[in-house]
């Protein structure tokens, strides 16, 4: 399967097909995410898989948003949709479950491993970039190598993250936001501790260090397809929710894509302009 196959992946557009949704439990002890969702091939055969993963919600909660599986369904991609739940950390445990998962799908369906397009929405999306480079540098310990990954709405660096929900907290203008930025921020702290306490831990859990001159986590991505995708309309950002550019995740995933940096030194991707008011879509 060609290198840039990940181009179909257009998360918006129509598709006219319907399919037989599975649900597949893969850790039975897990009575709340422990299983993913299988939409197979109209045809019944796998020519790659396509695996997108959700935070909070379940992974039921995907499928009204997107027609991607439509589109993957008429191309002989198998589609897979979990939800990592509360991990909210691209820590070991939860790095090694989206391993299981994807594993577990390419045994049941019998998928090359190769040919596996891996995605992500929010904080899901920090944990699949630092999956797809922790499968490049250590490629003994994971049964998947993604060819192709993608984000939406994806921090990239954690650092970064944690400063927007500080200042997200100081602004204390937004309801959702503040409260979700006090509930990620304990979360971290609980998991990592403190950022001024424990900066070495943030930078080895993010895909990208803004902060670092040096190459970090990132230039393990540069021999993969990479689209990030989000939401560049600042003045609806503005007007709803009083966030400049910078209070956005726009910043640090400009920065990973930024040119002019030596090719293997700095990972080379694509950052995609989703609709207007994509903040309200998903």
């Amino acid at each position: 399967m060609k290198r840039n196959f990940l181009l179909f992946l257009l998360l918006f557009s129509a598709g006219a097909y319907s399919q037989n949704v599975q649900k597949i439990i893969f850790e039975p002890s897990d009575s709340l995410n422990g299983y993913y969702l299988a939409i197979p091939p109209s045809s019944g055969t796998v020519r790659g898989v396509v695996a997108l993963f959700c935070p909070f919600q379940k992974a039921e909660s995907i499928l009204p948003e997107t027609r991607l599986h439509n589109i993957a369904a008429a191309t002989d991609l198998l589609t897979v949709y979990c939800s990592t739940g509360l991990r909210l950390l691209p820590d070991s445990p939860a790095i090694h479950r989206m391993d299981r998962v994807l594993a577990h799908a390419a045994a049941k369906f019998g998928a090359d491993t190769s040919h596996f397009a891996v995605g992500g929405f929010d904080l899901a999306g920090t944990g699949v970039l630092r999956y797809a480079e922790l499968a490049q540098e250590h490629p003994q310990d994971f049964f998947i190598h993604p060819h192709a990954v993608f984000g939406i709405a994806a921090p990239v660096d954690l650092t970064g993250l944690y400063h927007l929900y500080e200042r997200q907290i100081k602004k204390n203008y937004f309801p959702p936001a503040v409260g979700d930025a006090k509930f990620i921020l304990n979360y971290f702290n609980k998991e990592q501790g403190t950022l001024a306490e424990h900066p070495e831990h943030y930078s080895r859990l993010s895909p990208f260090s803004t902060a670092s001159s040096e190459p970090g986590n990132e230039r393990w991505l540069h021999r993969l397809s990479l689209r990030l995708y989000y939401d560049t309309d600042i003045e609806w950002q503005l007007r709803t929710r009083r966030n400049g550019y910078y209070d956005t995740d726009l910043p640090d995933a400009s920065e990973l894509d930024r040119p002019g940096v030596a090719a293997g030194q700095r990972a080379r991707g694509v950052c995609g302009v989703a609709p207007a008011r994509y903040a309200e879509q998903w």
